[in-house]
């Protein structure tokens, strides 16, 4: 692993992308032979990681102080509880699938996508040492780490539990490999961002490398649709769940009061380490467009510089590609409000339900 890239290198990737290779969030796979590494063994790991979650879960549910829990709460927070695990197990399950059995080719392809981009372009000179994935990754564990350890102390000096069942019943796990999945999405997005500016500023075969670019944050869209989905689901979920909370102890526990505005404070992160990239890869989507009309402009009427602009102009007007979840949404920054309107709304239909139970 070579350590001393270019800053805007893809391979700057690599050492998050080994991390993220240990619990299967990305496919395996060789910056410098540009392929996939070992997809038997990756497919063999991922099976074993697979098995072993399915085998927790059908655990979780045997254990009588999970039976008693539900019973115990409100209708409402049961069942906002049962949906979230199972948004996160489908999470959990679909990355390791995705990443050792069914995205490896489309990873391959956006990888080199990647690669074509930074010999285009140029972004593979100024070598130096890159630090900034260790100090990223590292801080980020950390506070999820300390998030993770207080949230555990609340909820065992609460239920009267051990650390272990608190462990299990939050599905630590799932949330961390979500945390994971996040902070890919965060880092490819930011990707795109920045070679888009790259071609803005140096429009260097600007046509071929939009159209890559573009055919790129398709596949991108293809390869991470249901993952965002749940993402989204997890967090309007959990924003109800918080809510409905804090509502129903009326503020009596101050930890669980703590605890809940630490939860909803990380799915607002959670939600901005998605949609502020894509929104800036946007801007420098509309600028593009922007450019192609100004070089048309300044280029002499039915002249070949005119003639090349304009074609240029056209398939920036007609292909403009967006972030969606394969098409099911836009994310842009509508997206918040459409999550707060339909938290808002079925945070009061739960109190309403808890209310005539």
């Amino acid at each position: 692993m070579n350590f001393k890239v270019s800053v805007k290198d893809i391979r700057r990737l690599q050492t998050l992308i080994f991390y993220l290779n240990c619990v299967l969030v990305a496919p395996w796979y060789n910056f410098y032979k540009k392929t996939i590494a070992k997809p038997k063994v990756a497919k063999f790991y991922g099976l074993v990681l697979i098995v072993a979650r399915i085998t927790a879960t059908v655990y979780i549910i045997r254990l009588q102080i999970f039976q008693k829990i539900f019973d115990s709460a409100e209708l409402s927070y049961s069942f906002i509880s049962v949906n979230i695990h199972f948004a996160l197990l489908v999470l959990t399950l679909l990355t390791i699938l995705k990443s050792s059995f069914l995205d490896t080719d489309k990873w391959k392809i956006l990888m080199s996508n990647f690669h074509h981009f930074d010999k285009n372009l140029d972004t593979q000179g100024n070598r130096e040492m890159q630090t900034f994935h260790f100090r990223f990754l590292l801080i980020l564990n950390i506070v999820f780490v300390a998030s993770i350890v207080y949230a555990l102390t609340v909820w065992c000096s609460l239920l009267k539990i051990t650390v272990l069942q608190s462990f299990i019943l939050g599905s630590v796990i799932d949330i961390y490999y979500e945390f994971l999945v996040v902070i890919l999405l965060n880092t490819l997005i930011n990707n795109f961002g920045s070679r888009y500016r790259d071609l803005n500023t140096k429009l260097i075969n600007s046509l071929q490398n939009y159209r890559l670019l573009g055919e790129s944050i398709d596949l991108f869209n293809k390869m991470f649709a249901y993952q965002i989905l749940l993402i989204i689901l997890h967090c309007g979920l959990q924003a109800v769940g918080c809510l409905d909370v804090i509502y129903t102890l009326n503020l009596q526990f101050e930890g669980i009061l703590i605890h809940n505005l630490s939860v909803l404070g990380l799915i607002i992160w959670c939600l901005a380490m998605i949609i502020i990239p894509i929104e800036s890869s946007h801007q420098e989507i509309e600028k593009f467009l922007e450019l192609s009309c100004e070089i048309q402009h300044q280029a002499e009427e039915d002249s070949k510089e005119w003639e090349i602009s304009t074609i240029l102009k056209d398939y920036a007007q007609n292909f403009k590609r967006e972030f969606t979840a394969d098409e099911f949404l836009k994310i842009n920054k509508r997206l918040i409000l459409s999550i707060i309107g339909s938290v808002t709304t079925y945070f009061i239909i739960a109190v309403q339900f808890n209310s005539v139970h």
